[in-house]
């Protein structure tokens, strides 16, 4: 990959990246080079607390990320608006079918979506709604 100069008459944009310019890098090196610059592509879990966000469960979070993973070509997913709210080892993601020619499908009604919850040892439907208090 290459960054490119300025073009002539063209102010400095970005002074911090200055030295990356005109150099090539693998992938990774930039983005790692990128990443001492302020500019975190690949971010890790102690990132979390500089943005507030409470890290889930390894296991927990590694099981909703296969199963979605496995059944994205027939459902879509959403997240849920509880998931901030819960325990650290439970995660909550709206599901329904990947319906590609229902008209309703385009409507994005809440009754399309069911609620499902992942534990790191099980994972189970739920009731529950984003319209619920």
């Amino acid at each position: 990959m290459l960054l490119v100069e300025k073009e002539e008459g063209q102010e400095e944009r970005y002074p911090e990246l200055k030295h990356l310019k005109n150099q090539k890098f693998l992938p990774g090196y930039l983005l790692l080079e990128l990443s001492k610059c302020g500019i975190h592509l690949l971010p890790r879990n102690e990132d979390a607390q500089l943005g507030d966000i409470k890290l889930k469960d390894f296991y927990a979070e590694e099981r909703a990320i296969i199963d979605i993973s496995v059944a994205v070509r027939a459902f879509a997913f959403r997240s849920c608006r509880w998931n901030p709210t819960i325990e650290a080892d439970n995660i909550v993601i709206k599901v329904r079918e990947n319906l590609e020619f229902d008209r309703e499908f385009f409507e994005d009604h809440e009754p399309d979506w069911k609620y499902f919850m992942y534990w790191p040892n099980k994972c189970a439907f739920v009731r529950t709604s984003d319209l619920a208090e």
